[in-house]
């Protein structure tokens, strides 16, 4: 697998926008995945907070850092391997 890149600089708490969260399908892995941010057709600011690898157990633990943003929109995506018990 593709090494996961780099987290987005995160912008100021309050920040309006798009807020992408999950795990390596939100992701442009070096064009392995078009990544669910960079599939956005959008002229709004987008921040992506996704990780490769996580479960959904994960994504539900950074929900406050997703929401402390402040974001108009929140985007998920994560496959269904990932959602353990759910």
């Amino acid at each position: 697998p593709a090494p996961a890149p780099a987290p987005a600089p995160a912008p100021a708490v309050g920040a309006s926008g798009i807020v992408v969260e999950g795990d390596e399908m939100s992701l442009d892995l070096a064009g392995r995945y078009v990544g669910l941010a960079k599939s956005l057709n959008t002229s709004m600011p987008i921040t992506s907070l996704a990780i490769a690898g996580s479960t959904l157990d994960q994504v539900i633990a950074r929900k406050t850092n997703v929401l402390g943003r402040k974001p108009k929109i929140v985007a998920i995506m994560i496959g269904h391997n990932d959602l353990n018990t759910y």
